[in-house]
């Protein structure tokens, strides 16, 4: 029966669309039948404990603390859902197939959801499991993948203008989980050409989710696959946005548990070092991972969702996942997980969890709030990365924007609580300046291709909460360690993979355990380490930074290693793969720490960058200088003279700005004009809390690069003081350059 409470609701039409991939299944059946329930008000008679009535609950956009506090998120009852499947089965009869919804709510909404339309979906059974083959007849007739993805944009479209959408659109993968692509797409050209040669790696997920970015909707990666690729990302940034591309593999029930569990260890004190665990269920989704080409893809989100906390905390975590497929529990899970961890004075710890839920019942909600919260960020024009950073609480692996955020349940939602909140005081970065990034202009265009990064590389050994010692004699204690990739090369490639661009680091390390580190860290950073010169004749440089509970920090190098660096090998490295380098699109050459590398000054400095031009054309050159010292100030600084007229980009903080000039007296405006009088393109004066000046020079100098030519053109001769951004949470600033 239904009530009339919905009728004092003041109903906001046509806010957003939510797209579901996998509309017949369980997933998307709960989510049709729950969102009628609730617009209708109805009420039905539990078998366990009498009458129920329609409720949200389970989604924090709908009812709770944040649906409060922030009224102005979508009510989930005014969004417009529609979908595709494979099945041929009416959304009313896969409900009552699912068995996850009492018989008397099915009973009243089925007759509904069978004359709701489920547009035909993109099928390759190379893809998926052998028990999902014979039911897949409702699709799409379009063979090849350019076709495919003309059809799903063609359905994007029409799904629009039919139900009259003027809000955002999100479009969701819920279907099955598919095998890994073997492709790996690094720039939006990469992906297009492969649709466009009809490469049959591309795979159906990554058709929904292209189809999605170039008709203006989000993306959602509900399942375990590498959908989220590089060139997906790419893709997105191009578009006048923003377009947020999410995933990876909701965090449902289990994995939701352990992220916050493990948390709740680590900052007790305790060390987790083994997890076991185990659960079994009978839905569709188990079924189709029996195949193991698509348990693979569901393995490798489950095992590396500790990643960012075994690499802060040193150690693996031994984490075990069984999984089993158990007919007759349907759709609710089961699951066990033990915990077991090292405690005080070599004593252990170990703790047990079991959970029994409708897997349904636990996805859906994460489905509703991801589609009403890309339509808030979008309507406040949130960054991507930031959006990524407040939504990954919602998935079990954090890939593409989100790629590096921690793992903790709580401390994820605290995050999206700050953004929300900044949203609401009105502290959104929609400035013209950040605008432009999400620009389709020749200027972001001139961006897309590869950095590579050049100069200083060290493994960076931070102590955590170091004590100071009394003397040089006495004992100073430290609690943790963490190991990073350090130096300007490692820091500035880092920062700009997090900003959706490719890096490439070309560095002396030794061929050691610490040259090894360093190799996996930037590869696990997504930063392309192919051209590193590694070497069994020299030790890698390393970094001990002693970080104190005030914040402060102390730091012993040895930089030996960065000294064998220079000009020649560079080239050496670059023309012995001809093939990687062709491959890489370089765009940019970023050299780090001059000043600090003796085989990259003067004369050498500017070799290294005419040979580089010569090379791969004309790329945009940046400098980012430290370790400058009034020995090399002024106009005797015999380290970047040399190459002033072919710097494009010269970074510098205050001081050692003014030690380049030899200027202490001048305001940063001067010091940077005297840059830019030298002939450098760009100057950026970092200023700590102060923010920034960035100054432009003069058009005589737009002809040295496509890039250079665009800034010029837009700010010839300006300059501009650019506020600190507000921090969001807390950082850890060693290698904040």
């Amino acid at each position: 029966r239904s009530t009339n409470r919905h009728e004092a609701v003041t109903m906001r039409t046509d806010v957003c669309g939510m797209l579901i991939a996998g509309l017949a299944g369980n997933n998307g059946v709960t989510t049709v039948a729950a969102q009628i329930a609730n617009q209708q008000g109805l009420i039905w008679e539990s078998s366990r404990d009498g009458p129920k009535a329609s409720n949200y609950v389970g989604c924090i956009t709908q009812i709770g603390e944040l649906a409060k506090k922030y009224p102005s998120l979508a009510r989930f009852n005014d969004v417009v859902v529609g979908g595709w499947d494979v099945v041929p089965t009416k959304l009313g009869d896969a409900l009552y197939a699912s068995r996850v919804l009492e018989y008397d709510l099915v009973r009243q909404v089925r007759t509904r959801m069978n004359d709701l339309k489920v547009m035909p979906g993109v099928w390759d059974a190379d893809f998926y499991g052998e028990t999902q083959h014979e039911g897949a007849t409702h699709i799409v007739e379009a063979s090849t993948r350019s076709a495919q993805l003309m059809q799903l944009r063609h359905d994007i479209r029409t799904f629009k203008k039919e139900r009259g959408i003027q809000g955002h659109c999100t479009v969701i993968w819920s279907a099955s989980v598919e095998r890994s692509m073997l492709l790996d797409l690094a720039s939006a050209e990469a992906l297009l050409a492969a649709i466009e040669r009809d490469d049959r790696e591309v795979s159906p997920s990554l058709l929904y989710a292209v189809a999605a970015v170039l008709e203006d909707c989000s993306f959602v990666n509900g399942g375990s696959q590498n959908t989220v690729q590089p060139g997906l990302i790419d893709l997105a940034s191009r578009q006048p946005g923003p377009i947020y591309c999410l995933g990876t593999d909701f965090k449902a029930g289990q994995t939701k548990a352990k992220t916050a569990i493990v948390e709740y260890l680590r900052a007790v004190g305790l060390q987790p070092r083994t997890i076991a665990s185990y659960n079994h269920l009978g839905n569709n989704d188990i079924r189709n991972l029996l195949s193991p080409r698509t348990w693979g893809a569901k393995k490798r989100v489950k095992h590396e969702i500790f990643g960012p906390w075994e690499e802060e905390d040193g150690y693996k975590i031994d984490h075990k996942v069984a999984v089993l497929y158990t007919e007759q529990m349907g759709d609710e899970k089961r699951d066990t997980v033990e915990y077991t961890s090292e405690a005080f004075m070599g004593c252990e710890h170990t703790m047990l969890t079991y959970t029994r839920c409708m897997d349904s019942a636990l996805c859906v909600p994460l489905m509703i709030d991801a589609c009403v919260f890309a339509a808030h960020f979008r309507e406040h024009r949130v960054p991507v990365r930031d959006a990524a950073a407040a939504l990954a609480y919602l998935f079990k692996l954090n890939e593409g924007e989100a790629f590096g955020v921690s793992p903790g349940f709580f401390a994820q939602t605290r995050v999206l609580h700050e953004r929300l909140k900044a949203i609401a005081e009105g502290n959104t970065r929609t400035d013209e300046i950040f605008s432009a990034a999400y620009s389709n202009s020749p200027t972001s265009a001139a961006l897309n291709g590869c950095v590579l990064c050049v100069g200083l590389t060290c493994l960076d050994m931070q102590l955590m909460q170091a004590t100071e010692p009394a003397s040089r004699e006495s004992i100073a204690t430290f609690a943790g360690r963490v190991t990073r990739a350090g130096g300007g090369t490692s820091n500035t490639a880092g920062a700009l993979v997090q900003l959706g661009l490719r890096a490439s680091i070309i560095a002396a390390i030794g061929h050691d355990a610490e040259g090894d580190e360093l190799i996996r860290l930037w590869t696990r950073g997504g930063i392309d380490a192919s051209l590193a010169l590694q070497s069994p004749q020299r030790a890698t440089s390393m970094a001990v930074l002693p970080t104190y509970a005030d914040g402060g920090r102390a730091c012993w190098v040895d930089l030996s290693a960065n000294a064998q660096l220079d000009p020649s090998s560079v080239l050496a490295a670059l023309k012995e793969k001809p093939e990687q380098v062709e491959a890489l699109q370089l765009r940019a050459l970023h050299v780090a720490y001059p000043h600090l590398c003796t085989g990259l000054q003067g004369a050498a400095l500017r070799q290294l960058i005419d040979d580089v031009c010569a090379l791969v054309g004309a790329p945009l050159i940046s400098v980012d200088v430290n370790g400058v010292t009034t020995t090399t100030a002024g106009s005797a600084d015999k380290v970047l003279a040399p190459s002033y007229e072919v710097i494009d980009v010269l970074h510098a903080n205050e001081e050692e700005a003014r030690a380049l000039t030899g200027d202490v007296d001048g305001d940063v405006a001067t010091i940077a004009s005297a840059l830019l009088a030298r002939g450098v393109g760009v100057v950026a004066v970092s200023l700590g809390v102060e923010g920034c000046l960035l100054a432009v020079g003069s058009p005589a100098v737009a002809h040295r690069s496509h890039a250079l030519r665009r800034a010029v053109e837009s700010w010839g001769g300006e300059s501009v003081r650019l506020k600190a951004l507000p921090l969001l949470g807390e950082c850890n600033a060693n290698g904040a350059g």
